[in-house]
């Protein structure tokens, strides 16, 4: 693999361990959302699609997206577009670049820089990472904090993970479902992350340890 000066080697081994790149051009990022990400995090994000634009890795554990390549698959401009799901979040989303997700769906943004994890079903935010290159070393670290060891296990019992699709709780995690494989399905994340939004919505403001009911709307 090419070395593109500036990368850092986490960013560099990412790429190496990662599937084959999603869309076979050259990555372009829009003004817009160069500008969510902050300069310096937009800059390695860049580099690091140069490698690969776009790309699965870590058993499909993870899934970052390719930018300016929307007719290859879901490109970043696609993606953090408000009329696809993050609309549904309100202003939970707003100022953030979506740029990857783990095995369960939740979503790795960038902001001011920084690497925020957010959890689609109480629609929170959490700090994950300093900087792109500190979000490299920390999977490179323990994978499974982005679901690897799950991700081995399905493709184990199951075979691959469809390309497009993630993993999904039975039970919501956030009402105490697990990861076993017994209450995960395969899923569609535009799907998901819209029913999770509706879950998001039921749950908020509920203190912790209060009994709920699940409802689901159409």
């Amino acid at each position: 693999m090419e070395l593109i000066m500036g990368i850092s080697p986490s960013l560099q081994r990412i790429a190496e361990l990662a599937e084959p790149a999603l869309c076979p051009h050259p990555p372009q990022l829009p003004k817009h959302l160069r500008q969510l990400a902050g300069e310096e995090a937009a800059s390695q994000l860049l580099m690091l699609l140069c490698l690969k634009n776009g790309f699965y890795a870590f058993a499909r554990a993870l899934h970052v997206f390719p930018a300016g390549c929307a007719h290859e698959d879901l490109d970043l401009t696609t993606w953090n577009d408000n009329a696809l799901w993050r609309g549904n979040y309100g202003d939970a989303t707003a100022g953030y670049l979506f740029f990857a997700e783990n095995l369960f769906g939740d979503q790795f943004a960038l902001r001011e820089n920084r690497v925020w994890l957010f959890d689609p079903e109480t629609a929170t935010m959490h700090p994950y990472a300093e900087s792109l290159e500190e979000w490299a070393a920390r999977i490179l670290h323990d994978p499974d904090e982005i679901g690897f060891l799950t991700a081995q296990e399905w493709k184990n019992a199951r075979g691959d993970i469809p390309i497009g699709k993630r993993l999904f709780s039975k039970i919501p995690f956030a009402l105490g479902g697990t990861a076993t494989l017994t209450n995960l399905y395969c899923g569609d994340p535009l799907d998901a992350l819209r029913w999770r939004a509706d879950l998001a919505r039921q749950l908020k403001d509920l203190s912790p340890g209060t009994k709920v009911r699940l409802i689901v709307e159409d």
